[in-house]
């Protein structure tokens, strides 16, 4: 059976989503697709984007690192209401931004 492809990096049937209310965001341009209960960080490696950022002197790669708040890499912008600029992509939900960016600097 082949999967689609935002759901490349899942286990079918593992993990707390919902599977039943999928979401749409933007990230840096391209629309993903995460479901009920995704943080950031589980719907982007979800779509196999592993590069998040770049570092801020060198602009070298930056992926994901940890699982907690402690994320050094992963702060990204958030376009609600207002910007919200450098929210950690491990404890922010899916649902909680329709347009993620990454900024020059956090």
């Amino acid at each position: 059976m082949s999967r689609p492809k935002n759901n490349a990096m899942r286990i079918d049937g593992a993990g707390r989503i919902d599977r039943s209310r999928p979401l749409d965001f933007t990230f840096n341009g391209r629309r993903l697709q995460g479901y009920g209960g995704d943080t950031l960080a589980s719907a982007l490696l979800a779509n196999n984007v592993h590069l998040v950022a770049r570092s801020f002197k060198y602009h070298r790669p930056r992926g994901l690192l940890t699982a907690g708040n402690e994320e050094p890499n992963a702060l990204v912008q958030l376009e609600i209401r207002w910007p919200r600029p450098c929210s950690p992509t491990t404890f922010t939900s899916s649902r909680a931004a329709s347009s993620i960016t990454v900024p020059a600097a956090c």
